[in-house]
């Protein structure tokens, strides 16, 4: 059983292909979208798991969908992103990963929300509660918690967003995040083998990960390939896993490692 979603990103469209519960990007598509010249060459070249649509199981005969069309999943995509010479890569790497991705994950399809007009005065009212909002919950989270300045501003901005809608990163310059799929903080190698007691540097840690196809090296930064233990944050062509404290003792186990008591 599948489903075919479209989507359009300034006048280019992309397809994800629903499999079983599971999202594949038509590789085509997408390389195209990045600016590679020769599609094909790009896939053969960057991606590691592109399947031909008619070997998936149970997909049956389409005729809006050749069985020879080349599907990519997530990972993939990452990899031809990171490779593209496209100014524009960032943009698309962010709209696929903070808009399309998680209205799918949520909703099992890509929804436009259409925005509901408001009156100035009733937008300002609103940004004067989100703003008094901001505030006791800043306050609240300096009190009981020790956030760096960084993490107090995302912490209480998604906070924020979740309860209000108004993101306060995204007008100043921050990073966007989306109210449907939620937040969960995330933190870097380091402070959680820190925090678990584990002796071990995290380059030795990364090549454990890497046995058991967790993560995978991309030149010279790590790509997080299971995004359940956490999330790849990107800064133009550099990758930097973080890492879910809620999943990391699962992680500690799959690498063959039990977390000192």
């Amino acid at each position: 059983m599948f489903q075919i979603i479209t989507k359009d990103f300034h006048g280019s469209s992309i397809r994800v292909i629903i499999i079983n519960g599971k999202e594949y990007f038509v590789a085509k598509d997408i390389a195209s979208l990045l600016g590679y010249k020769r599609t094909a060459d790009a896939i053969s070249q960057h991606c590691k798991k592109p399947q031909a649509f008619g070997t998936f199981e149970g997909v049956g005969k389409t005729p809006t969908l050749d069985p020879q069309t080349k599907l990519i999943p997530e990972s993939d995509v990452w990899r031809l992103i990171i490779k593209s010479r496209l100014p524009e890569a960032e943009k698309i790497e962010q709209w696929i990963m903070e808009d399309v991705l998680p209205q799918i994950r949520k909703t099992g399809s890509y929804q436009i929300q259409q925005p509901t007009e408001k009156s100035l005065k009733q937008k300002v009212e609103d940004l004067e509660l989100a703003v008094k909002h901001y505030e006791n919950l800043e306050k609240m989270f300096k009190k009981f918690g020790n956030f760096s300045k960084r993490e107090l501003a995302e912490t209480t901005s998604n906070s924020v967003f979740l309860e209000t809608g108004i993101d306060f990163l995204k007008m100043f310059g921050g990073f966007p995040k989306d109210k449907n799929y939620g937040f969960q903080k995330s933190f870097t190698l380091t402070s959680l083998l820190e925090k678990h007691n584990i002796q071990m540097v995290t380059s030795e840690f990364n090549l454990k990960l890497a046995k058991i196809g967790i993560i995978e090296r991309m030149g010279k930064n790590w790509l997080l390939l299971n995004l359940k233990f956490g999330r790849n944050e990107s800064y133009k062509s550099e990758i930097n896993p973080r890492y879910f404290a809620e999943t990391f003792e699962t992680l500690l186990k799959l690498a063959f490692l039990e977390p000192t008591k």
